[in-house]
């Protein structure tokens, strides 16, 4: 596939339209790369839908293509930030850069990749990846505001899978465990407190010793 595109049901499920007007489309067709998208919608502007898009738009793109925006339940789109993939600026500057991937382009595609909407502030959005990041006007411009890069919550793990709104409670799920917001992520508290696991990637044993070590997912050695 090149590009997600995105259908509406307004009879449950019976029938299906594509909206595209104004859309996504990849500016190189031919090497485009579609990953897939996540929508988020809230119930603080019932009309308001986002969809976030990951996958290349060319091919000097390295895994981070956009958001997009509609008002009217996607009968028409925009993209708030003009964003398309690349040229990504510096992480966390005003101009547009990869949300979805470390410094060096390095990303986990559909793997790490979540979105949700604040259900009280229709301009706000989530965005899960490699880090934890946010958009506060509407998709506009974005922070990362946990893991890599993080300039808010610095006790967020790196790979974010999954984000949970609940009114003001906000649940983070990440290789690290889970963690929730009850400010809309203005601070947050890790709940793994009794949870004992480890996931080993590898072990050994000594030749001459009795010894069995082993070696753990992000998190040392045994």
């Amino acid at each position: 596939a090149r590009r997600s595109e995105l259908f509406r049901s307004d009879d449950s499920g019976m029938t299906w339209f594509i909206k595209d007007t104004g859309w996504y489309v990849p500016s190189d067709f031919a090497n485009a790369v579609e990953h897939g998208g996540k929508i988020a919608v809230t119930p603080a502007s019932e009309d308001i839908v986002y969809v976030c898009l990951i996958g290349d738009s060319k091919g000097e793109d390295q895994g981070w293509i956009g958001v997009y925006k509609s008002t009217n339940r996607g009968d028409n789109w925009t993209n708030p930030s003009g964003q398309d993939g690349s040229p990504y600026a510096t992480i966390n500057s005003t101009e547009n850069w990869n949300v979805a991937a470390y410094d060096g382009g390095y990303h986990q595609g559909f793997y790490n990749f979540d979105m949700e909407a604040s259900t009280i502030n229709a301009d706000k959005i989530w965005i899960a990846t490699i880090r934890l990041t946010e958009s506060s006007d509407g998709a506009q411009t974005f922070k990362s505001i946990g893991a890599a890069n993080s300039t808010r919550l610095n006790y967020i793990h790196a790979d974010v899978q999954y984000i949970e709104v609940n009114g003001d409670d906000i649940w983070v799920a990440s290789d690290g465990g889970i963690n929730l917001s009850e400010d809309e992520l203005t601070s947050h508290v890790a709940l793994n407190k009794g949870i004992q696991a480890a996931d080993f990637w590898g072990f050994n044993t000594g030749w001459n010793e009795d010894t069995f070590t082993g070696g753990k997912y992000h998190d040392g050695t045994s």
